[in-house]
């Protein structure tokens, strides 16, 4: 099995650049969004899929991984991404993510991995944020 562990932060910058990369503000006259892409607002908020975002697979991790074949990284296909959320994302958390190969089945023309990233809370606790579940076909 995969594992692979990471550190991240939940800053504004990356808050606010997920949120426009979502579209947010692309009217800018809807004050609704102000929250997600202005640091300032009193009511400042992240758009909790970020996690899905933050979490990048170690592709040199999975080639590594015993009994998969060789494959192209390029021709790798995004099946299907679940997020289980346990805590509210919020800026100025820093999270530990650990990446596990939680499953490997043979399609015949290839190999469907499921890949499980659990971010967790990196203060002393542990405490569980979010679960990323993403299958990909080789």
């Amino acid at each position: 099995k995969l594992h692979t562990a990471m550190k991240k932060s939940i800053t504004h910058r990356e808050a606010i650049l997920y949120a426009l990369g979502l579209g947010c503000n692309q009217d800018p006259m809807n004050k609704h969004e102000l929250k997600f892409t202005y640091e300032n607002h009193k009511d400042f908020e992240v758009i909790q899929s970020i996690t899905s975002q933050l979490s990048v697979i170690d592709l040199d991790a999975i080639r590594q991984c015993p009994g998969l074949p060789a494959y192209n990284p390029m021709a790798l296909l995004h099946g299907e991404q679940i997020i289980e959320f346990t805590k509210q994302v919020k800026v100025g958390m820093n999270l530990t993510s650990l990446q596990t190969i939680e499953d490997v089945d043979d399609k015949k023309s290839g190999a469907l991995l499921t890949i499980k990233t659990q971010d967790c809370l990196d203060d002393g606790t542990n405490q569980p944020v979010t679960t990323n579940y993403c299958k990909l076909f080789i």
